[in-house]
């Protein structure tokens, strides 16, 4: 059997991201941050994204880079602490991955 996505989600500070580059390298899979990705889309560090358009614009970017996630190839994604704020992400993640609640 195919390995699925493993998503890391829980509150902010709790060690998602420490966690997640241990867990990739012991699978010897991608590792994924959302946070990463969403800097790359807006150019600039999130908390100056969120300044500057809101936390609204933010999550709809998250949702975009969310949903742009290759479904059928084993990773470990790092999702930002508010990823479960929009039902959709969580539909969306459920769907292919196992979800790990840190």
């Amino acid at each position: 059997m195919k390995m699925k996505r493993v998503v890391l989600i829980g509150f902010r500070g709790v060690g998602k991201s420490t966690l997640a580059k241990t867990l990739a390298a012991q699978l010897s899979v991608p590792l994924i941050s959302t946070d990463a990705q969403i800097e790359a889309v807006t150019g600039m560090p999130i908390s100056q994204f969120v300044a500057a358009n809101g936390w609204p614009k933010f999550r709809e970017i998250e949702q975009s880079v969310i949903a742009g996630l290759p479904e059928n190839e084993p990773a470990v994604i790092d999702c930002g602490g508010g990823v479960i704020e929009n039902p959709e992400n969580m539909r969306h993640l459920a769907k292919h991955s196992l979800i790990v609640w840190v």
